[in-house]
This record gives structure tokens, C-alpha cells and sequence, in this order.
């Protein structure tokens, strides 16, 4: 079971029984999976950051809160899933056991604020962490491919690889994307596999050379029998 930095006492059990079966029904690249990796960069991050990071507790509702909103696996089910995030963080009495109000308006900010599409300027260091906690998980394959088949489900392989790629440049370009870090720490951490990415993104030749490396996932994927992006740390 993943190891949940909390210290406040009732915390955990209400996150774990009454926040995260609300992803049961989330689409395969905003399920539990996906929480639990962002909570692991998170949690990297704070240790980076050490006393100069944010309290746990905040940082670890933040997290397990941020994709809350999203309906389902469209663009509709997508957008505007960090407001609804938010609201929902803001409606939850039971969080209001645990924090106060200025508190649980911060986890709304930081869940409104987590899209790597958001152009404002993120102003609370948690808001920074869990966004760029976020944005380190859109630079996985894996990821990214069981997504785009459950979205384009049906369709072939090249037209799936295609989706992808201008998914990619729209977000991880390095000068044409929006995707962004605050924090020079998780620039750091992201470096190896962003800067991996990048090749492929700008190099002549780095379309062909994309799709053979996302060819080559999807088929390793495949005879692994790896269909879904299982979350094994949330068991009790």
C-alpha cells in the first residue's frame, strides 16, 4: 500500500475511503495510477525542497484531489475539469474536519491551477509543486498510449501514433509548447526524459523516429499484457 505523508490524525482514512473511489469511474491517463505517481513526484519535490517545501498533509490532499473534476475521457469530459476540481474541493465538508479555511482554499487553488494549459501565474509554492508534479507524468509513454487508444479506440495504430505526436507538439515543444515548469528542481528531475522527447520533437527525422519508438511501446505493451495503467500502491 503506497505510504501516505499525513500527520494529521482521521486524514488518511477519509482520503483513502471517501476521495479516491471517486476515480473509480476517471479515464485510464486520470485514474489512480496516474495519482499515484504524481504523488511521488510530489513527494520528491518536497524533499528537494526540504524546508523550504509545503506542509504534507495540504500537499498530499492536493494531489490525490487535483483531477477530481474529470468527467470522462473527451475533450468535453477534460475541459474545465480543474474548476470542477476545485469546486469540489471548496464543497467537500469533511475536508473541513482537517483544515481550516484558508487551508482548504489553497488545495482548491492548487487543483485549479494544476493544468499545464494554464497561462495565469501561480503564486503558492504548492500550486507550483503539484503542477509540476502533474506536467513530469505527461512525459510517459505508457501513459499516453493507453489514453490515446481508450480515446481513438478503433482506430488504427499510424492514426493513434499521429494523435500522439500532435498531442506532443502542442504541449512539449520546446519552443512552440505550453507545458511549463515553476520550479528549476522539477526542470531537473525532468530533464531525461523531456529532453528525450525533445529530440524527437524537433530533429529532422524525429516524426519517423517517433513513431517507430511508440510503435515498438505499444507492441511491447501489448504482449505483456499491459491493457491498463494499474495503480497497485492504493490497496488496503
Amino acid at each position: 500500500m503506497i505510504k501516505l505523508r499525513i500527520k494529521k490524525p482521521g486524514l488518511e482514512t477519509y482520503l483513502r475511503e471517501e476521495i479516491l473511489p471517486k476515480y473509480a469511474d476517471h479515464d485510464v491517463g486520470h485514474g489512480l495510477a496516474h495519482i499515484e505517481r504524481v504523488l511521488n513526484f510530489a513527494y520528491q519535490l518536497s524533499d528537494v525542497l526540504g524546508k523550504k517545501g509545503v506542509d504534507e498533509d495540504l500537499l498530499t490532499t492536493a494531489v490525490i484531489c487535483h483531477d477530481l473534476g474529470v468527467t470522462s475521457n473527451s475533450r468535453a469530459g477534460r475541459a474545465g475539469h480543474n474548476v470542477r476540481s476545485a469546486a469540489m474541493v471548496r464543497a467537500d465538508k469533511g475536508l473541513s474536519r482537517f483544515f481550516t479555511r484558508e487551508e482548504k482554499r489553497a488545495v482548491a487553488m492548487a487543483c485549479y491551477e494544476h493544468r499545464a494549459s494554464y497561462r495565469g501565474e501561480r503564486k503558492d509554492l504548492l500550486s507550483k509543486i503539484v503542477a509540476d508534479a502533474d506536467t513530469m507524468d505527461s512525459v510517459n509513454f505508457e501513459r499516453i498510449i493507453l489514453y490515446f487508444e481508450e480515446r481513438f479506440a478503433g482506430e488504427s495504430d499510424e492514426s493513434v501514433i499521429e494523435q500522439m505526436w500532435q498531442h506532443y507538439m502542442r504541449k512539449q515543444h520546446p519552443e512552440k509548447g505550453y507545458a511549463r515548469y515553476d520550479l528549476p528542481e522539477a526542470a531537473v528531475m525532468a530533464a531525461p526524459r523531456r529532453e528525450f522527447l525533445w529530440k524527437m520533437l524537433v530533429e529532422e527525422g524525429g516524426r519517423e523516429r517517433f513513431g517507430v519508438v511508440m510503435k515498438e511501446k505499444m507492441v511491447e505493451m501489448r504482449e505483456s499484457g499491459k491493457v491498463a495503467d494499474d495503480a497497485k500502491g492504493w490497496g488496503s
